[in-house]
Parts: C-alpha cells; sequence; structure tokens
C-alpha cells in the first residue's frame, strides 16, 4: 500500500478510475456504431460519380470529307458522332468501335442495337446531323443511315468541309433509301427516274467532259445505243476509284437480226452480208481517280450534268465494306455539286 494513502483512499481512486474507463468504452462504442451507419446509409443512397463526356466534337475539321455541295445544318436534328472508336449520339457514348467497325453482337438485321436505343430515349426528331470520321467505314455509315430510316428520320445531313476550306457545311440528303446489296434493279419514284433514250444524244459531250481530268477510263459513244427502258445510275468506289455506271433496264430485248444465209461453195456472196453487226449498247461506264472528287467544278460533276444539271436523278450508291467514308461523300458531293438539284440515293449495305 501506498504510504501516502489510506485504503479508504485507494478504494476511491480505483472507483474513479474503473468509471471513467465505462465511460470511455461507451463513447467509443458509440462512436463506432454511428460511424457504421454513415458508412452504411452512404453507400445505399450514393453511386460513384461518372465523369460526364465534353461536348467538344471527338471528330475534328480536318477528318472531314470534303464536299462541293453542301448547306446548313438540318433543323433541330438528333447529332450523331462515329470516331474510330467510338458512337456517340448528342455528345453521349452509346457505343465502342474497332477502326469505326460495328460489333457482330450490335448488328440486327440493318440496324444498330445501341444506337435504336439511343434515338428511343431521345426527343422526337424528324432529321439527323452525322458527323463521320473520314476514314469510317462505308458499311458502318450505310447502317447509321438504315437505322435512321427506320427510326422515321427523313432528312440527313453529313457534316463536310466545304471544299479544300476549313469552313463546314451538311451534305444534305433529303430522298433517301437503304438496303442490302443486291443484283436487283433499283426504280426510283416520279422525276428521279431518268430514261434510258435521254443518253444517246449526251453521251458525246459526257464522253468529252469525263477525259477533262485523272481519269481512268471514259466509255466512247458506240454507234448503236439501243432504245427503250429506264437507266439506272450506280456511283461505285472502290479503292482509289471512283466509278459511274449505267445500265438500262425494263425494256424487252430486240429479236436478235437474222444471219446470213451460207453461199454454195463457189458463189461470191454479197457485199457486207458476213459482217458482224454491233450490239446495240446498254451500259455506259466512267472511272476515274478519287483526286477528281475533290477538285472544283471537276469531271466527275461536268460528266454528270447533262443527265442530271437541271432535272434531280436517283442514283444507288455502293462500295466494298471497308472503303472510307470520304470516298462515297466527296463522290456524292463532286456529282451533284451546288446549283444542281439534289439526288435522290439509294444506299446499298455490303456484305
Amino acid at each position: 500500500m501506498h504510504p501516502l494513502k489510506s485504503p479508504r483512499d485507494t478504494r476511491l481512486t480505483l472507483g474513479v478510475f474503473r468509471v471513467s474507463s465505462g465511460a470511455m468504452r461507451s463513447v467509443f462504442l458509440l462512436a463506432s456504431v454511428a460511424l457504421s451507419l454513415s458508412l452504411s446509409v452512404t453507400g445505399c443512397d450514393e453511386e460513384p460519380e461518372v465523369p460526364e463526356e465534353s461536348p467538344d466534337p471527338v471528330v475534328g475539321i480536318m477528318e472531314l470529307p470534303i464536299s462541293f455541295r453542301h448547306d446548313s445544318s438540318p433543323q433541330s436534328p438528333l447529332r450523331i458522332e462515329v470516331s474510330p472508336s467510338k458512337m456517340r449520339v448528342e455528345a453521349h457514348t452509346v457505343l465502342e468501335l474497332t477502326g469505326g467497325r460495328i460489333p457482330d453482337e450490335e448488328v440486327d438485321g440493318m440496324r444498330i442495337r445501341s444506337l435504336v436505343t439511343a434515338i428511343e430515349a431521345a426527343p422526337a426528331r424528324g432529321s439527323a446531323a452525322l458527323r463521320l470520321h473520314a476514314n469510317t467505314p462505308y458499311r458502318t455509315m450505310a447502317m447509321v443511315l438504315a437505322t435512321l430510316k427506320a427510326a422515321g428520320l427523313r432528312e440527313i445531313g453529313i457534316e463536310v468541309r466545304r471544299g479544300q476550306t476549313t469552313d463546314t457545311g451538311f451534305l444534305k440528303i433529303g430522298a433517301y433509301d437503304v438496303r442490302e446489296e443486291s443484283e436487283e434493279w433499283a426504280s426510283f419514284d416520279g422525276p428521279y427516274q431518268r430514261q434510258w433514250d435521254e443518253l444517246e444524244p449526251v453521251w458525246g459531250d459526257m464522253y468529252t467532259e469525263c477525259r477533262d481530268g485523272p481519269y481512268v477510263d471514259c466509255a466512247y459513244k458506240s454507234s448503236s445505243v439501243a432504245e427503250g427502258g429506264q437507266m439506272q445510275i450506280t456511283l461505285f468506289a472502290r479503292g482509289n476509284g471512283v466509278k459511274i455506271e449505267l445500265h438500262r433496264h425494263g425494256a424487252e430485248e430486240a429479236a436478235p437480226a437474222p444471219q446470213p444465209v451460207e453461199m454454195l461453195e463457189g458463189i461470191t456472196p454479197p457485199p457486207g452480208s458476213g459482217e458482224v453487226e454491233e450490239e446495240p449498247a446498254t451500259t455506259a461506264a466512267f472511272t476515274w481517280r478519287f483526286q477528281s472528287t475533290t477538285t472544283e467544278n471537276g469531271a466527275v460533276g461536268r460528266t454528270l450534268r447533262p443527265l442530271c444539271g437541271s432535272t434531280a436523278c436517283g442514283v444507288v450508291v455502293t462500295a466494298e465494306s471497308q472503303t472510307p467514308t470520304m470516298r462515297i461523300v466527296s463522290f456524292l458531293g463532286a456529282a451533284f455539286p451546288n446549283g444542281v438539284p439534289g439526288p435522290s440515293v439509294l444506299f446499298h449495305i455490303p456484305e
């Protein structure tokens, strides 16, 4: 026992110590319970914050295709952006891409599943504004258009550079359709449908204009051109080349000309009886290097102008799956530059 304290003092001191220790334990216990409740409530009511995406475009101006047909933006459009790595709707990523390609699991017939969901979640619109990276595969572009068409968006505007400048505008296409690629003939409604008989009077002019540029091949006017039927105009792109193909369809073929009667041995046939007559032409094609589509007032537009310069035309657009979108967009802008009627376009989705 401490020499300076009595037993009673010692008991009092120990009692005080015991009370103080109990109080501390109680305080600690209450604090622990309060902290647990706080963490529990926080975990239930609050979700981890997801950083908002920047509203700035992920496709730069110099990454847009060039077009010599351009206008203002469609009115109140649904804005869709496609870069090599993502697809965005109203500045929100809806789908991750690899090299601009659509994942197989996202393909639903001709539509893109995530894009369908995003369109349905957005306020109803009648038009869309597309900002597509120039190297986006054509198949991706065509499937975006098919999804928009199925959703009832009537007008599309593809953002472009206004020629060789850094100013932007929109290649507007008011009449369009999308189908899977096939060999079936495509007919267009009303004034968009050209007749095959329209070709013969202007074929010579088209040949001359075709050769005034970095051409690959220009169809020389045939001495015999088939009559009747409708014309299908196809814009086709592959590699570094673009081609306008004209085909006749929808008319009965003429019966083959009678062959000369074989003469008896030793008897000279009449002059010209052994010559083979040229088959009436039912096709014509004009091909250039891609650079022709990025030249103002180039050969592409001048070649098609005799057919489509004053009257609107319907055209089929097709290309290989991995053809860069800029080939198609620039081709359309060169074939139908500002100042000529806008076309009705049927886009084919390649396999």
